[in-house]
């Protein structure tokens, strides 16, 4: 799997819900490695959307706080919740081993994007500059 690593924040709570997001795909990918089977792997993914459904949410308290603009970043968050029940509903309808690695692949790009393209809009303000990066 990737070793990818998103930079941090600026914001201590926010870069332990991207370790903690980090940490559940970890785990995914240790119960495929050992052989577990579609109820184990679901109910991992499933984690994994509520562990960035938490996050979500503290992150966008957190810029709410700070007075920034997040209804495009609420959507972005929506999108990626929504495409995780469907990259999983796709998952649980095919057969064979491989369908998990590619759901982690997927997953993995997902969140690595998410906070290089969405996150990093923000960051400005978690390091004392008055604005967000256009988006």
């Amino acid at each position: 799997m990737s070793e990818q690593k998103v930079p941090a924040s600026g914001n201590q709570s926010i870069d332990l819900g991207h370790d903690e997001l980090s940490r559940d795909i970890e785990d995914i990918v240790r119960h495929w490695k050992l052989g577990s089977g579609d109820t184990v792997l679901e109910a991992c993914v499933r984690k994994f959307r509520e562990t960035a459904a938490r996050h979500f949410d503290n992150e966008i308290a957190i810029l709410d706080e700070m007075g920034a603009e997040t209804d495009h970043h609420r959507q972005a968050h929506d999108s990626f919740l929504s495409e995780i029940e469907g990259l999983l509903d796709n998952t649980l309808l095919h057969n064979g081993n491989r369908r998990w690695f590619s759901l982690v692949e997927t997953l993995e790009r997902m969140l690595f994007d998410h906070e290089i393209i969405e996150d990093s809009r923000y960051y400005s303000l978690f390091h004392g500059k008055a604005e967000p990066q256009p988006g």
